[in-house]
């Protein structure tokens, strides 16, 4: 844009022009006229009224009035440009403050992904100042390595569909940590409809990922030993359900009940019975080969998945011998010796059942079926056992019905021998 003082030059370059060529044409025409003519110009030029004056300098009244007009032309529009220009001004200042105090990454890329913009805020979350960013590449200073492919797809100028483009990205902080940011990204359009780079806002969601991935981790981990609980262990069963029936292949499930261990929290407290639960926790973890797995279903009973079974007769035995290997040595917790015992059932699949939920409960099943038998031992469920625990709960519930109905008589039955007995009988 040409400024005030040269648009003012060039139009009084044009006005000195114009006046020189006017006195210069008005000379030339006076030489021209006859030497009579010129006297009685000069004889009358005592009479001479205003009007003929006016006459006369037409010409140069017309050119001093274009004059005083075009200065008035040349004031006024210096004045409006001038306003304009404090307009603008004051909405660049306006819209560099908002930039400058927001709460959010904001910066500008040209089309080759160099910065041209970078607020305070990204200054503070990133360690770098302005002048150590602007006109580089972002993908050289700002995004991790392994990230750069990404970064590119993110901070595309050319956009599809999307008026506004939102994911998430990593930075590299001057410091060489990463930081979680929410983007959102527009176009940067000029007059020309045509695009110039893009709008970067982001937003530090760092610390919330953290506390959202924390109470995951805590929605399917055991608070006590840090196991999956019983929602993890499902999940994983599921999967690696997936897997077998996939590969075609076996995996068996056991569940893990300590003898008496409520005993144990009675006399010496749960403070013990904590410490006793890590330690089989840790010698737990130590049998565990590729993707076994092992979790705590509550209180004293874990869980456990042992995929890649091939055959029975050859895995069995290894399986129950890692199992019950722990409980051989004592479990020294505060000078006091535990010398512990456990029951253990196991399932497989796909022999005893395709459900996750039906092959825990089975090895549920087969696991009080286990306890019956002193020290620690196994079972291995069958189709019997439930046959066996239904009749147990159906007696169990009719007793418990009969009670209610007071349904039972008593009745004495004598037994003769040396010494009369009279056990007493309810029916």
């Amino acid at each position: 844009m040409i400024s005030f003082k040269k648009r003012l030059f060039i139009i009084a370059t044009i006005i000195l022009t114009l006046s020189l060529a006017f006195v210069y044409n008005h000379n030339i025409s006076n030489q021209n006229k006859s030497i009579e003519e010129e006297t009685i110009l000069i004889l009358n030029s005592h009479n001479t009224s205003p009007l003929s004056f006016l006459n006369e300098y037409k010409n140069l009244i017309v050119f001093i009035i274009i004059l005083i007009l075009l200065v008035l032309f040349l004031i006024i529009n210096n004045i409006r440009i001038n306003n304009v220009k404090n307009k603008l001004y004051k909405e660049k200042e306006f819209k560099e403050n908002i930039i400058n105090t927001a709460n959010t990454l904001i910066f500008t890329l040209n089309g080759e992904g160099k910065i041209i913009n970078f607020n305070q805020y990204a200054e503070r979350e990133t360690g770098f100042k302005a002048e150590d960013v602007l006109n580089k590449s972002i993908y050289e200073i700002l995004i991790p390595s392994n990230l750069i492919k990404k970064a590119k797809e993110v901070f595309n100028p050319i956009f599809t569909e999307e008026k506004i483009r939102n994911r998430e990205l990593s930075i590299l902080c001057k410091d060489n940590k990463q930081k979680l940011i929410s983007w959102s990204i527009s176009q940067i359009v000029n007059f020309n409809q045509e695009v110039d780079g893009i709008l970067a806002i982001g937003i530090d969601i760092t610390k919330h990922k953290q506390a959202e991935e924390a109470l995951k981790y805590q929605s399917l981990h055991d608070s006590l030993t840090g196991l999956a609980n019983r929602e993890g262990f499902s999940k994983q069963l599921q999967i690696e359900i997936e897997i077998a029936k996939h590969n075609n292949e076996k995996l068996a499930v056991f569940f893990l009940d300590i003898d008496r261990f409520k005993l144990i929290n009675d006399i010496h407290g749960h403070q013990t019975g904590d410490l006793i639960l890590l330690e089989l926790t840790k010698r737990l973890k130590n049998i565990l080969n590729n993707r076994e797995m092992i979790a705590r279903m509550g209180g004293d009973d874990f869980i456990g998945i042992l995929p890649q079974i091939q055959n029975h007769k050859h895995d069995i035995p290894e399986i129950t011998q890692r199992l019950t290997k722990i409980f051989d040595k004592p479990f020294i917790i505060k000078d006091n010796r535990f010398i512990l015992t456990a029951s253990i059932g196991i399932s497989f699949y796909p022999d005893d059942s395709i459900h996750e939920e039906t092959l825990l409960r089975n090895a549920d099943t087969a696991m009080y079926k286990a306890k019956e038998e002193a020290g620690t031992s196994f079972q291995l469920y069958n189709n019997n056992m439930n046959l066996q625990v239904n009749k147990k709960l159906y007696m169990e519930q009719n007793l418990r019905r009969a009670i209610q109905n007071k349904e039972l008589r008593v009745y004495y039955q004598p037994i003769v021998r040396r010494v009369l007995h009279l056990p007493l009988l309810e029916r």
